[in-house]
This record gives C-alpha cells, structure tokens and sequence, in this order.
C-alpha cells in the first residue's frame, strides 16, 4: 500500500514485496470465503489509513515499534518517552488505548487500531434516507443503470441535494457485502440487481496489458473503400446478425447498399464460427463484380 501510495504500478509493488498476482488482489480489494460452493464471509480489503502519511503529532507505526523493543528490554514508561521525545502520557495512552487486555503490546494491531480509529466511518446516504432508498430498489428493480439512476435522481429533486446519488455511490452499495439492494436469488445470474448479472467489481487491465479479443487484427469500418453516404457503386455489402428470444435461433443478413437487396442466410449454429462460414459461402455463390467489399 505505500509503495502503491508512492506511484507505483500493482505489478511493481506485488514484485517488489514478492507476493502473487491473486495476493495482491485480495489485499486490494478483499476476497469472499466460500465453504461448500457458498459465500460464507468476506474478509475487506487492507485500509489505506493503515500506511497513509498522517501528522507527526501522533504516534507513527516506527514509533510503537520503538515502545514495543524498549517495553520489551524493561524500559518504564518515562524513560520510553524520552528516548522518544513525546511527553509520558502519551506513551501511557498508547498502551492503555491500543494493548491488549492481558497487557501486552503489539505494535503493528495497535497501529491497525489507531488507524481504524481515525478512519471514522459514517453511513451511506441512501442507508440513512428511506425515501431514497425506496427511489434505488424502485428504479433497480426494473433494471434501470446506476447512471440512468443517478441522471433521473437530479431531474425528480432538482431542490432537494439530499435525493442525490453519483453513480459510483450507487455501485459500491451494490457491490457492498450483504447489501439490502441485492434481489433475492431464483438461480445466480440474478442476484445482482444490474443489468449485466455482476455482483462484485471487475478488475481492469493496464492499455498495453489488455488481451486482444481477435487473434488476427481486423479491419476498422473507417477503412471501409467508399464514404458512408456513398450507394453508386455495386459490390458493397452490409452484413449483420438477427438472434431470436433466448438466443434459440438466428438469422445472417446481407444487404447489396447500390440495390438494396437483402439476402437472408440461415445458420446452423449460434455462434460466429457459423456465422463467419456461412457468409463466405453466400458471397461465393455471386459473381466477382457483385462482391467487392463487405461491412
């Protein structure tokens, strides 16, 4: 987290520390305990705070490493504040405040103490606003998007900020765990109220370490060898693809832009292997003239 603080790529940081991809991951973002194949807790990802530069008026995790090596050489607690340089009650605070009940010290959970201490959650919005947590499971429930949401939101209350959501707010009281906002499951992809099934936030990729989704780089529409309003010349093709409901059946389209004639292409199988094959054969049917381009 520090170094992540300092600039540093995921990769670097998880490299540097020598810690897995998964690792880092988990640390990141927090990971879900599955007993059985069923969700059973999820552990939250590490605090920022924890290793956030804060005001040298407060003890800093060096520090309680200090009270923890001279604790354990038998130092008392004024003569730890003054190899420390704080005042005695400080240090008698710290221990107080952050030790354990049996009287030890450990300085790196009483640093994550403090931390959490000073985190100083408060509640979300729309958790504190019945109105607007009615206006959420309303508009969710008929599959509206959180910025469909967040837009409809500023129009219905333009004079009341507090019926105002962003759309991140909106997603993380999606994603948060055990949320109210979750539709009760009839089989997994539904029980995200989104429209896309997901129920936890996707990881993303760097540009350049982004996967190509085609194997062989294609052709851009702008390379395309007429301008768009262009229909004088014969040749040029259209191509696109019907699917039926429930993706049970599909139809393949081509349609001539000098003619407009439509020819329908029947295929076999829903997929773009069947339908790749399918218009190759089509188009090797017509004469050389009639087949220059196709989009």
């Amino acid at each position: 987290m520090q170094l992540l603080a300092r600039g540093w790529t995921s990769a670097a940081a998880r490299r540097e520390v020598g810690i897995s991809r998964s690792g880092a991951a988990n640390w990141r973002r927090g990971y879900k305990v599955y007993r059985d194949g069923v969700v059973v807790g999820f552990v939250p990802p590490l605090d920022p705070l924890t290793v956030s530069p804060i005001s040298p008026r407060f003890l800093s995790q060096q520090e309680r490493l200090e009270i923890a090596d001279l604790r354990r050489a038998g130092l008392g607690v004024r003569a730890i504040a003054a190899k420390l340089g704080r005042s005695p009650s400080t240090v008698s605070r710290e221990r107080t405040r952050n030790g354990r009940s049996d009287g030890q010290y450990r300085p790196f959970e009483a640093h994550h103490r403090a931390a959490m201490r000073r985190r100083r959650p408060r509640p979300a919005r729309w958790s504190t606003t019945p109105a607007l947590k009615e206006f959420l499971i309303e508009h969710l429930r008929q599959r509206w998007s959180p910025q469909q949401i967040a837009r409809e939101a500023r129009v219905r209350f333009p004079h009341n900020p507090t019926m105002w959501l962003c759309p991140e707010s909106i997603y993380q009281a999606i994603y948060a765990p055990g949320s109210p906002l979750t539709r009760r499951a009839v089989r997994p992809p539904e029980r995200s109220p989104l429209r896309t099934g997901r129920d936890h936030r996707r990881a993303h990729r760097r540009l350049e370490q982004r996967r190509h989704r085609f194997t062989a780089p294609g052709l851009s529409i702008h390379e395309r060898p007429f301008p768009p309003e262009d229909r004088s010349h014969v040749g040029d093709w259209e191509g696109d693809l019907i699917v039926g409901p429930g993706h049970r059946s599909a139809i393949g389209t081509l349609v001539e832009r000098h003619t407009r004639f439509v020819k329908l292409i029947h295929l076999p199988g829903q997929d773009s292997r069947a339908l790749r094959d399918a218009i190759i054969d089509e188009l090797a049917s017509l004469p050389a003239q009639l087949r220059t381009s196709i989009t």
